[in-house]
């Protein structure tokens, strides 16, 4: 008992949707049939994040552990990871706009 690295999974469910509301875990679907059908096989599922990645760092261990540690660098870690999880939001955002075409039919465009 007492081991930090042990998983609550009373807060499972809690801390997986921290992970998506942060940008943490994105949650998209890639379904290459779509492709036939002139559909883009990419489909976001997530919302923009809702939660500062910042409050999903505090929830596990290992960023705490940081915290503890370098302080320092835990709070320049949080500012990348913050920035990084708003570009990849967007990236995939434009990724799932992409009209494709079916094969043969011409290039894709963006919706």
């Amino acid at each position: 008992m007492g081991d930090e690295r042990a998983v609550d999974l009373a807060k499972n469910l809690q801390q997986q949707q921290l992970a998506v509301e942060s940008g943490h875990f994105p949650l998209f679907r890639y379904d290459p049939r779509l492709i036939a059908q002139g559909k883009n096989p990419l489909q976001l599922d997530s919302k923009e994040p809702t939660v500062e990645y910042k409050v999903f760092m505090e929830s596990e261990n290992r960023f705490r552990q940081l915290e503890r540690s370098d302080p320092e660098l835990a709070e320049r870690f949080a500012e990348v990871a913050q920035e990084e999880v708003y570009k990849r939001y967007a990236h995939y955002k434009d990724m799932a706009s992409i009209i494709t075409s079916h094969p043969g039919r011409g290039a894709a465009t963006t919706a």
